[in-house]
């Protein structure tokens, strides 16, 4: 027998016995605190015995009797398994439970005390306020002094229930006794609640409160427009500081749920105090300037402050104080707008949150940036119709065409290379169209209309710009998905006859009349068709064969033209030389491509 060996079994023995014994150490403990704490058993993992590798073979040797067998071991513990209640948890939703309850109750009870001694005479309407103040402060005191010694939520619905009621207080005082001025009351509201939360963040109270605390105060803040006579909602709408303070508290918060659900309630704040607003107000009360003024203002903050004091995980705070409070704000502005200047308010507040929003954050950045130009195509319409003031006509209007256009697709091509997005570059396409309507229904639909000095300026605008793409035709944005790049090919195209028959007709009615206006109309509607034709020709052509797929969609689209527009459109000699002159170069295509191919099947 090797004496190795045998030391080897015995240290083996020995574990096994160690491993017995620690096992049972472990269902002792678990029975100990399973009688004194009365909580759920809890398996620990055990981990199994090592096995030490086997020895060689070397002679067969009876094992002692009374060895003992290794015990199982328990089985581990599974870590997706709920964690049990333990009683602190039970007694946290018990007080909560108890501190929501007190908190109804107790206003309920002063409101019945108010209500008997109004009726036995005893306290007249100084006496209630003054009454209804003292209570308030005795409720925050209360929550001063047991601030480290009751339960969290205890103290919560004693600082919580002061400030409902001093704010209860106040609003009545203003819309029911009419003591106060409504500018006064919303800015007593707006010092209260921020003086609330200061007091709450100083002592380290918790989310919760600041949370129970920003729900009341916004409440408050959402009926107090309502409760006002029309004539005075412009004092009312100093109310939204309120969750404009709970806005920018969120900042400083601790944790990131608090701050999420701070934004979430402050954004539904803004959106709604400012919507209320601007459906009561009237042309007195307050000037659609004004709200338009504070709309982009609050939707510049707004969105500041979810770009520059972002969460790890930007949720439902984010959507809603970053996203809907911003388009709400926005959309009421342009809503509620009755002069040009008002509308153009919004768009600047668009462009400063596309700035904001350009390194801080892609989805409000594309999201802005969609907006922008749909808002300012249709702003730009409305100040050249004059539907919110008085249309320009003459100098003034050729200038602020020429102006507005040139703005508008010099942004395009400058911001050409930030359009990823699908959705991004499709609103730019339509605010595209949006803003050459004029140009766009004279050079399909109505000829006469191409006849002035603003068709011409747009055409020249839109020329200008299809060359600076061209030469910038590197910055183009890679697109993945063949129909978002066929359909900004087709885009192309169209501008192209935009600029090509805008402005060679407006330019000939300006020199020629109406006779030469329509001689000018049809040569370059054809001579449009015979370019595109020409420009497939080239790409069909082309030795490398990369093009191959827009040459064909050119041709396509060439060949579209001619038979379901021009041959509609145009006549004479015009109409004839487009057909003959395109079917050539389709001809000298099928030609040629042959003549392209046949080196690669001789090397073949």
């Amino acid at each position: 027998m090797n004496p190795n060996q045998e030391l080897l079994r015995d240290a083996l023995r020995r574990l096994d016995i160690a491993e017995q014994a620690l096992s049972d150490a472990r269902a002792s403990l678990r029975d100990f605190e399973r009688q004194t704490a009365g909580v759920p058993e809890v398996q620990p993992i055990s981990t199994p015995p090592q096995q030490a590798p086997a020895p060689p073979p070397v002679q067969q040797q009876a094992q002692p009797a009374a060895q003992p067998q290794p015990h199982a071991a328990p089985p581990p513990y599974s870590r997706q398994a709920p964690r049990p209640r333990t009683p602190r948890d039970r007694e946290k939703t018990l007080i909560s439970a108890v501190a929501i309850g007190g908190t109804v109750i107790t206003l309920a009870g002063v409101a019945f005390l108010v209500g008997l001694a109004i009726q036995a005479g005893l306290l007249g309407p100084v006496g209630r306020v003054v009454l209804a103040y003292i209570v308030a402060a005795a409720l925050l005191g209360a929550g001063w002094w047991f601030r480290n010694k009751a339960a969290p939520a205890g103290v919560t619905a004693l600082v919580a229930t002061s400030l409902f009621a001093a704010l209860a207080t106040t609003f009545l005082v203003v819309t029911w006794l009419g003591w106060w001025p409504v500018w006064l009351g919303a800015v007593l509201m707006a010092l209260i609640y921020g003086g609330f939360v200061g007091y709450a963040h100083r002592f380290r109270q918790g989310s919760f409160t600041q949370e129970w605390m920003a729900a009341g105060a916004g409440i408050a803040a959402l009926s107090y427009p309502s409760a006002v006579a029309p004539a005075h909602v412009g004092g009312a709408m100093l109310v939204v500081v309120i969750p404009l303070v709970t806005a920018t508290y969120s900042v400083l918060c601790r944790s990131e749920r608090m701050a999420e659900v701070l934004r979430a309630i402050a954004g539904i704040g803004l959106a709604v105090v400012m919507t209320e607003v601007a459906a009561r107000s009237t042309l007195f009360s307050l000037p659609s300037l004004w709200i338009a003024i504070v709309c982009s203002l609050l939707a510049i903050a707004a969105v500041a402050i979810v770009v520059y004091f972002p969460t790890a995980k930007a949720e439902f705070g984010f959507a809603f104080l970053g996203l809907l409070a911003p388009g709400f704000l926005l959309v009421t502005a342009l809503i509620r707008a009755d002069t040009i200047l008002a509308e153009w308010m919004a768009v600047a507040a668009l462009a400063v949150i596309v700035g904001i929003a350009w390194l801080g954050n892609s989805v409000i950045r594309d999201y802005a940036l969609g907006a922008i130009p749909v808002v300012y195509a249709l702003v730009m319409l409305n100040t050249m119709a004059g539907w919110t003031g008085t249309a320009p006509t003459g100098t003034k209007a050729v200038v602020l065409t020429f102006v507005l256009s040139g703005l508008f697709f010099a942004a395009f091509v400058l911001l050409f290379q930030a359009m990823r997005n699908a959705f991004v570059l499709a609103a730019w396409f339509l605010g595209s169209l949006i803003v050459l309507s004029p140009l766009l229904g004279g050079v399909l639909f109505d000829p006469p209309a191409l006849s002035g000095m603003e068709p011409l300026a747009e055409g020249i605008v839109l020329t200008v710009a299809l060359i600076a793409g061209y030469l910038l035709r590197q910055r183009i944005p890679h697109y993945e998905r063949r129909e978002v790049a066929a359909a900004l090919l087709l885009f192309v195209l169209l501008l192209s006859l935009l600029a090509a028959v805008g402005t060679i007709a407006s330019a000939a009615a300006i020199v020629a009349g109406a006779a030469g206006l329509k001689t000018a109309y049809l040569a370059s509607h054809a001579l449009v068709s015979v370019a595109w034709m020409v420009l497939a020709a080239r790409l069909l052509l082309a030795a490398d064969q990369r093009f191959t797929a827009i040459g064909v969609l050119l041709a396509i689209v060439a060949v579209a033209k001619l038979t379901f527009f021009d041959l509609a459109a145009t006549s004479g000699i015009f109409r004839a030389l487009a057909f003959l002159l395109s079917g050539i170069i389709l001809l000298t295509i099928a030609v040629r491509r042959r003549g392209v191919d046949k080196p690669r099947r001789e090397q073949a």
